[in-house]
């Protein structure tokens, strides 16, 4: 997407005309409260996945139901944050739609909850206010969660059966430090299920604020740094992409090394095309989809490999954004606050190899 140069004679400049698209009437509430109804049961059975009967605090039951409470609250909350600053900038945005999905073993009972902004955000100021409110607001509750769940969470001698180990942003790491001090060898922390929808709230904190495309992270830095969007856009995708590949050490067979190198340099190619062509996303989704099934052909798991797949995602949604009718109207210095905030958010929930598959 090209960008307008700012007019020469002070004034902003004009905001580009609207796609002319149908949109969608809004629908009832019924169908909001139906399927946040059906994320519930499906994250409960998640839960019970996760109990171990032998340690709960209550009963598997009760401790079960701490997970959807906790990662709905947290979810809730963070399209809350957007759908409360689109009204108060007087736009147009859905209520919250939860997703419900396979419980544990297979995901995680939930696809997530997204709202849909049904106008497009012009102005600079509105950009940052709501791109940061969801972010911010689905951190606190997270935080919260999963202090406590650490409480309600025990130490235990690892194994080595198969299984999988969660990894640890900074911040998660200080607050187990702070709770369990340092672990003697062998010792891990088995996450209670409250604990362990804390560490995906966290999770999905930083995903959203990653600084890339139009992800909450990129409204943010689009407000913050206008026209850099497009270089740090294209570089955190490159950075997802190499990062994806070979992030996790593993020895590759010759004949893997190819697909490695040809996604490694397209992804490069990506980053200086200018626009959208059909043809770049189908080599590129060609290129994912070769290197996933050598990997699993070749028994060969990465935990680097969902960057790979969240930069795929990156690339379809778009790496560039649209721009808005004041790139020069300077922010206000709380706006800034809030803007470097996010970034500082970003930097202490994101965590290298998220999961790990053991045995």
């Amino acid at each position: 997407m090209s960008y307008p140069e700012p007019a020469t004679s002070g004034e902003p400049a004009p905001a580009p005309p609207p796609r002319s698209r149908k949109i969608p009437p809004h629908r009832s509430p019924a169908f909001y409260l139906g399927m946040l109804a059906a994320t519930v049961v499906t994250t409960f059975l998640s839960g019970l996945f996760l109990i171990d009967p032998n340690a709960a605090i209550v009963s598997p039951a009760m401790d079960a139901l701490t997970f959807p409470a906790a990662l709905l609250s947290i979810l809730l909350a963070h399209e809350l944050g957007h759908f409360l600053a689109c009204r108060r900038h007087g736009l147009d945005a859905t209520l919250p739609l939860f997703l419900p999905g396979p419980p544990f073993p297979i995901a995680i009972g939930t696809f997530g909850a997204f709202i849909r902004i049904r106008v497009p955000i012009r102005r600079r100021g509105q950009l940052l206010d709501v791109g940061a409110a969801g972010p911010l607001a689905g951190f606190v509750p997270a935080l919260i969660w999963t202090y406590f769940g650490l409480l309600l969470s025990h130490v235990g001698p690892v194994t080595g059966e198969e299984g999988m180990i969660f990894g640890e942003s900074p911040l998660f790491m200080l607050l187990r430090h702070a709770l369990f001090g340092a672990l003697p060898d062998g010792q891990d922390v088995f996450l209670h299920p409250m604990a362990l929808a804390g560490w995906l709230g966290l999770f999905v904190t930083s995903l959203n604020l990653l600084m890339a495309g139009q992800l909450d992270g990129g409204h943010v830095v689009h407000a913050l740094f206008g026209r850099y969007h497009r270089v740090i856009s294209r570089t955190v995708f490159a950075g997802l992409v190499w990062w994806g590949v070979l992030g996790d050490p593993l020895l590759k067979n010759w004949y893997h090394w190819p697909v490695m190198a040809g996604l490694l340099l397209w992804s490069v190619v990506l980053c200086f095309r200018t626009g959208r062509r059909k043809l770049d996303r189908n080599i590129f989704i060609g290129l994912v989809l070769l290197h996933i099934g050598l990997q699993m052909a070749l028994a060969e798991a990465s935990s680097s490999s969902m960057w790979l797949v969240w930069g795929l995602l990156v690339y379809l949604f778009g790496l560039d954004h649209p721009p808005v009718s004041d790139p020069d109207q300077p922010l206000s210095p709380l706006r800034r606050l809030v803007g470097v905030l996010c970034l500082l958010i970003f930097i202490g929930t994101f965590m290298p190899l998220p999961i790990r598959i053991t045995g």
